[in-house]
Parts: C-alpha cells; structure tokens; sequence
C-alpha cells in the first residue's frame, strides 16, 4: 500500500511494508556479510597495482589470504584452501581412473593351487602333508575306500543296521561288508552324512569341506571324488624357474635393470664452494628437504655397542700383556708385602 504526505510543499511517498516483509527484510540485514569478511575481498587500487591484477579479475594473493598455506596434494586438490576448480585442474598432473566394482562379464577369481590350497593342518603338520602327496592316485583311493568301510560300517552298526551277509544261524560271514555294498550305500541322512565327512575326510586327511560342498556329497563316490580333487591341486606346483637359458640371454642386454633407489635421487651439480657457504647459514633437512644416506653397509662403527665390545678387546689385551710381563705378579707381591708389614 502506498500513501501519500506532503512535507514542506514535497510530496512524500511512504511503503507500507506487512509484518512478513519487515520480518524477512530484516533477516536479510543480519545474514548480510561485511566486504571485509568476505573469502574474496575486494582490494584497494594500491593492493591491486602491487598484486598486478586488473579491477575484474582476482586471483589468491598474500595480501589478502593470510591463512597458512597447504602443501599441494593432487589427491586432495579439490579441498585445499583457495584453489579454484579451473586452477586445480591445471596443476593436477595425476589422473586416476574410478573403476568399476563389478568384475568384466566371465571373470573367474583366481583358484588357489599348490602350497596355497593347503589347509591350516598342512601347513602346521608339513610331514603329513607329504605323506598324503607321496600316494599315488590309485592308492589314495583305495586307502579312502577302506577308510569309508570302516566309518560306514561302524556308524551303520551304531544306527542298528547290519550291512555284512549272514549265515543261517545269522551270524556276520565277514568281518567288514563287501566294497560292492558300501560302493552303493546312500549317505542321505544328514547326520549319518556328518558323521562320514567327519571320520573320513575331515580326520584322516585334513580337509574341512565347506557348506556348498557338504550339500554336494550325497553318496561314498561323491567322497572319493572330494578326496581325489582336493589332492590333485594341493599336488599342483607352479613352476616359477627360470631357465638358465634365459638368464644367460637377459645377462647379454645392453640395459641392465638398476635397483635400488640412489640412482633416482636428485643430483645436486653445483660447486663445492656454493655448498659449502649455503651449509653455513642453513641445515641440510631444513626446507623440507630430505637426506639420504646410503644403507647397503652397516655403520658399525658409531654404534655403542660396537665401541663397547672395542673397550672390551682393548682391555683384555693390556691385561695379557701385563700377565706375559710379570706386572701383575710383581704388584700382587707388592701389596702382600705391605700387608705384612
């Protein structure tokens, strides 16, 4: 709403403001920030003169930054103080790629083979390991059948089962059943199964098969089957030599390989003269510069222990030279006889 006053002849035009608009006009002059604290302030003609910077353009300065400068890290470029975007580009020389998580299409993991497939057992128990890798195929898996006719037979006898033929008088014909009725028997019932992987491959060989597995063993050839492929890639040994043939051809290269990390180091080429005076006002480590010494040999010399042992040896020497001299014979007879008297 606008009303209209007149003061001394002048018309005078005066805003009606609502209680919102007073409100909200208000907020705005208290959110209002001071051209002295903005993070971009504006400099004066002087500081721009000095600063060579132009009336529309800023860049960071000294004058008007005080805050303390960060180190340049390319991977933390888009946080440091005072770095527009376009500039942090510019200097990020480090381009690292965002790859994806999700493997390409037919990834398969790597399957460990060799030492690396040994179970914990193994590794704690390297004789048994190789006891179990020196059977042969065939001997490993009539070695498992025997071991699966004793457990079956046992478990079976303990569920009140009787797998062995039976004479008229019905007593057993053999002391363990036939290879035909274990070959064949039927390892459904979970605990009857639990208690067969335990007894015949978890005990005797020292391999845990996990729950995928478990599911998977419904039968005795299903075992001998787990057995035999569990042996197969423990035996598998990469063969990471390499021929002397090879060797002998890479030794005849004209660039050899340089290892280490002195050759990489920077060279300081000036005079002995400059270094020696720029030594005298300013350490070595000062200015975040580092120092490399060399650590191929050992520096024994400085060492406590070293000038210890040094003290030790000297010592002893003195002590067998005095020894061959009769010194320490003649003042032991010195002191005997001041005793005496």
């Amino acid at each position: 709403t606008v009303s209209v006053l007149y003061w001394r002849r002048q018309p005078v035009v005066m805003l009606r403001r609502s209680r919102v608009q007073r409100i909200w006009q208000y907020d705005a002059k208290v959110k209002r920030q001071w051209h002295t604290e903005h993070k971009y302030r504006e400099l004066t003609k002087w500081q721009r003169e000095a600063s060579g910077l132009t009336d529309w353009q800023t860049k960071q300065s000294s004058l008007v930054h005080r805050s303390t400068k960060i180190r340049f890290n390319p991977n933390f470029v888009g946080l440091s103080k005072g770095v527009t975007a376009e500039e942090a580009k510019k200097w990020t020389h480090i381009d690292q790629l965002k790859l994806p998580d999700m493997p390409p299409e037919g990834y398969e993991e790597p399957k460990p083979v060799g030492r690396t497939a040994w179970p914990s057992s193994w590794r704690d128990n390297e004789e048994f390991a190789l006891r179990i890798l020196e059977l042969t195929p065939d001997e490993l898996r009539e070695f498992t059948m025997e071991t699966l006719t004793q457990v079956i037979h046992e478990e079976a006898q303990r569920d009140g089962i009787e797998l062995r033929r039976l004479d008229m008088e019905g007593q057993p014909m053999t002391e363990l059943p036939t290879e035909e009725v274990i070959a064949h028997y039927n390892l459904e019932e979970p605990t009857l199964r639990d208690r067969v992987i335990e007894r015949a491959i978890e005990e005797p060989f020292g391999f845990i098969p996990d729950s995928t597995q478990r599911a998977k063993i419904r039968c005795v050839n299903d075992v001998v089957a787990f057995v035999e492929a569990r042996v197969r890639v423990c035996r598998i040994e990469k063969d990471v030599k390499v021929t002397d043939a090879v060797l002998d051809f890479l030794a005849a290269q004209p660039v050899q390989p340089e290892f280490g990390y002195h050759h990489a180091l920077p060279q300081d080429t000036r005079e002995d003269l400059v270094k020696a005076w720029e030594s005298k006002f300013q350490w070595q480590w000062q200015f975040g510069n580092a120092v490399y010494k060399p650590r191929t040999l050992e520096e024994d010399q400085l060492t406590p222990a070293f000038t210890q042992a040094q003290a030790k040896v000297a010592a002893r020497d003195e002590f067998e030279q005095q020894l061959e001299a009769g010194e320490l014979r003649r003042r032991h007879l010195e002191k005997v006889r001041q005793a005496a008297a």
